[in-house]
């Protein structure tokens, strides 16, 4: 039962962003959309945390057999280092259901021209 507790709260924490954000549009390609929600950037020294939408184009993507349309991720990048690390994610489904993940990763470097560029770019000014 307290598991149950854990992981609602943890789902509706994690769901919040996405309610009243203003995305902007900062990278697609073929398959997928990337947005940057404006609203919920906090920048703190030389670190920025915030979340970003993947929308895909056509579902795809599978995750425990189910095909994933759009993916809510919360990161922090660090502007000086010029690495991010992944904090969380939510799946939506073409179910209409839901998933999250927490994660605890290593920092990434940040490729020059990757999606990840750009919203750094425009966030560590």
């Amino acid at each position: 039962m307290k598991k149950i507790i854990i992981a609602i709260i943890s789902f509706l924490v994690l769901s919040m962003p996405a309610f009243g954000s203003d995305w902007k549009q900062v990278g697609a390609d073929k398959d997928k959309t990337y947005y940057l929600d404006m609203d919920g950037v906090v920048k703190k020294n030389k670190t920025v945390k915030f979340w970003y939408k993947i929308k895909f184009n056509t579902p795809e993507k599978k995750v425990s057999g189910k095909l994933i349309v759009e993916q809510l991720i919360n990161v922090e990048i660090n502007c000086s280092e010029r690495d991010y690390y992944k904090w969380s994610m939510l799946n939506y489904f073409t179910d209409g259901s839901s998933d999250s993940k927490n994660y605890k990763d290593e920092p990434t470097s940040i490729e020059p021209g990757s999606v990840m560029d750009a919203m750094s770019k425009i966030l560590c000014e």
